[in-house]
């Protein structure tokens, strides 16, 4: 097995371009047991978890990329935000994606302030829909 995680990981980006998710979650998994303090291999795995429909298997490697990040990655923020809401947690994805786009407006990237201003007022529809049912 290669020790160096950076290749690790770029070998699972690659498994997961090339239809292997299997073998891109495993080759993740080796990278996050050499470097564990990693938030890119925690958002790659989550993003393959997801790519396979397993959003509830992507909630702790995002938890931990956020937690690793501090709070201060609006791409893991996001997705973390993007996955609670599919996972029936939107209330949870709320502050969660307003986070990411102060970040976003702070760091003036007007793309994906946009992209984070949808999805969060998809999320409040979504919340206000639930809280009236």
């Amino acid at each position: 097995m290669p020790t160096n995680p950076n290749f690790v990981d770029h070998l699972a980006v690659s498994l997961a371009l090339d239809g292997d998710p299997d073998g891109a979650i495993e080759q993740l998994q080796k990278a996050i047991a050499v470097d564990p303090a990693s938030v890119e291999y925690r958002f790659n795995l989550a993003y393959v978890l997801e790519s396979r429909g397993d959003f509830a298997g992507a909630i702790t490697p995002l938890e931990r990329a956020v937690a690793l990040s501090r709070s201060k990655d609006w791409r893991c923020l996001a997705e973390l935000a993007k996955v609670y809401s599919k996972t029936g947690r939107t209330a949870e994805a709320i502050p969660l994606a307003r986070r990411a786009l102060d970040i976003a407006v702070k760091q003036s990237n007007p793309q994906a302030a946009k992209t984070l201003q949808d999805a969060l007022d998809r999320y409040e529809h979504d919340s206000a829909g639930e809280k009236s049912n």
